[in-house]
């Protein structure tokens, strides 16, 4: 991941987090992230989107993908 530290970690951190203090904060939360140059060595094999997805159970969208949901999403 970024800075090299590991995504799968890092996803972890932040699920705690909002399941323990954020969880009936916000009615959405968007992470925007990317495999770059970093991505897919030896700390990230699978890069650093899966793992956020996995610990989220969540899609993995493209910035299209993305603006479509949101197009029909009520705030």
């Amino acid at each position: 991941g970024a800075f090299q530290n590991p995504p799968k970690h890092i996803a972890q951190l932040f699920h705690e987090v909002i399941e323990t203090k954020y969880k009936k904060s916000f009615k959405y939360i968007v992470f925007a992230i990317i495999d770059d140059h970093n991505a897919k060595k030896n700390h990230n094999p699978i890069g650093n989107v899966q793992p956020f997805a996995e610990i989220f159970q969540a899609n993995i969208l493209s910035i299209d993908e993305l603006r479509e949901q949101l197009r029909n999403t009520e705030f």
